[in-house]
């Protein structure tokens, strides 16, 4: 018997999800990104976003801390 539809769907491990930036405890940006993503390519999309860039003004990031498939935390 073969699934299709929203069952199908439910047990497919979804190749992409929303990751979830955060600067100072504030939620900055949420963007789609490859499933099992490294802390250095979250890293990379995270300064990359123009959003990001405008609330870190040329600030350096004090720390960095990366949950994977969750969340990137920038304090600074």
């Amino acid at each position: 018997m073969s699934l299709s539809g929203p069952a199908a769907d439910r047990k497919r491990p979804q190749s992409y999800f929303k990751l979830v930036f955060q600067i100072n405890g504030k939620i900055i940006s949420k963007l789609m990104v490859k499933r099992g993503i490294s802390e250095a390519e979250a890293k990379e999309v995270a300064f990359a976003d123009e959003k990001i860039q405008k609330k870190l003004e040329g600030q350096e990031p004090k720390k960095i801390i990366f949950v994977k498939d969750r969340l990137l935390y920038i304090v600074v």
